[in-house]
C-alpha cells in the first residue's frame, strides 16, 4: 500500500518538469497562467518579483518616488540606479525591466497594466444584500490607486460613510462624539487586505462591504505560506496577556515580542500545549513557573 501525502507549500513536476492537476477521474497538464497561478498561491513563485514587460520608468509617479527616495535616505541617488538597488529593475534576457513590484507600488495610471490593484466599496441598504428587482446597492466606489497611496485614500473614503454617534462618556462625565467602527480595527484590516493580497489572481479585488449591522472587508487569495493563523492567534493573545500581566509568561515580555522565533511566547504556548495534553490524556498536571 503507498501512502501519499498532499503538498501544502509546493508544486509537484514529473521528472520531465510537466506538473498535473487531477480534477474527477481526470488529469489535466498544467501550462502557462494555469501553472502560474498555484506557484503563486504555494509560494514558488512570486508575482511581485517578475518582470513587466509593459510598464517603463517614465510610467512611475515622480512624486511617490520623491518620497520613497527620502524615505530610505536616497534623495540624491538616480531614480533607475535605486530601483536597481532595491531590486525594483530586473533584467530578463539582457534587457532591463521594472518588476510587478515597482509598478503596483510606483505606477501613475495603475488601472493602465494592473485593473485588480482597486478596493471596491459597496453599501447597502439594510443587513442583507439582495439581487434583481430587489437590489439594494445605494453606493458603489472603486478606488484605484498604486498601493503607496491606495491605504490613505481607502482610509478618506470610509471614514466619511461611517456615522457617528453622541455618548456620555462614564469617566469624564462629559459627552463625545464615537465613530460607528473604530478606525484602528477597520483600518488594521484594509492595511492587511492590502499588503497580503494575491496581486496575480487576474480579475480579483479587494471589497469592502458595508451593511446596517456591520462592515465587511474581503481580500482575494488566502494567506501567504509565512503566516500561520495560529502562530497568529498565539501572538495575539500573547501580547493582551503580556500587557495585563496575566500568567503564564508574562515576564517574557522583555523579550522582543511579534514573532515566535525567540522564545517571547515560549512559556505561553507550553501551556498551552499542556492544557491540551491533559484535555486530551484526562489527567490533571500542575505546570510551575517563575511568574
Amino acid at each position: 500500500m503507498l501512502h501519499i501525502f498532499s503538498s501544502a507549500d509546493q508544486v509537484i513536476r514529473t521528472n520531465n518538469g510537466s506538473t498535473f492537476l487531477r480534477i474527477g477521474d481526470r488529469t489535466k497538464e498544467l501550462k502557462g497562467e494555469d501553472l502560474r497561478n498555484p506557484e503563486y498561491s504555494k509560494s514558488t513563485r512570486y508575482f511581485e518579483d517578475e518582470c513587466n514587460m509593459d510598464a517603463e520608468v517614465a510610467d512611475l509617479d515622480s512624486e511617490l518616488i520623491a518620497l520613497y527616495k527620502k524615505k530610505i535616505g536616497a534623495e540624491n541617488v538616480d531614480t533607475e540606479q535605486m530601483l536597481r538597488a532595491r531590486g525594483f529593475i530586473k533584467k530578463m534576457n539582457g534587457e532591463p525591466h521594472l518588476t510587478n513590484a515597482a509598478v503596483l507600488l510606483f505606477a501613475e495610471n495603475i488601472q493602465q497594466f494592473y485593473p485588480n490593484c482597486r478596493i471596491r466599496f459597496l453599501r447597502y441598504d439594510g443587513t442583507v444584500e439582495q439581487v434583481g428587482t430587489n437590489i439594494n446597492i445605494i453606493k458603489d466606489v472603486n478606488i484605484e490607486y498604486p498601493i503607496l497611496r491606495i491605504i490613505d485614500k481607502a482610509k478618506d473614503f470610509i471614514a466619511t460613510q461611517l456615522r457617528e454617534f453622541t455618548a456620555l462618556n462614564s469617566k469624564t462625565g462629559m459627552f463625545q462624539i464615537v465613530p460607528e467602527y473604530p478606525e484602528s480595527a477597520w483600518l488594521e484590516r484594509v492595511v492587511n487586505a492590502v499588503a497580503h493580497r494575491e496581486y496575480g489572481m487576474a480579475g480579483s479585488y479587494i471589497k469592502v462591504t458595508m451593511f446596517d449591522n456591520r462592515l465587511e472587508i474581503q481580500s482575494p487569495g488566502k494567506l501567504p505560506n509565512i503566516v500561520n493563523v495560529e502562530k497568529e492567534k498565539i501572538i495575539s493573545e500573547g501580547d493582551e496577556r503580556y500587557e495585563k500581566k496575566i500568567p503564564i509568561g508574562y515576564k517574557d515580555a522583555t523579550k522582543k515580542k511579534g514573532t515566535l522565533d525567540n522564545n517571547a511566547y515560549g512559556y505561553y504556548i507550553v501551556w498551552k500545549e499542556i492544557i491540551h495534553f491533559s484535555e486530551t490524556d484526562k489527567r490533571e498536571i500542575i505546570y510551575v513557573t517563575h511568574d
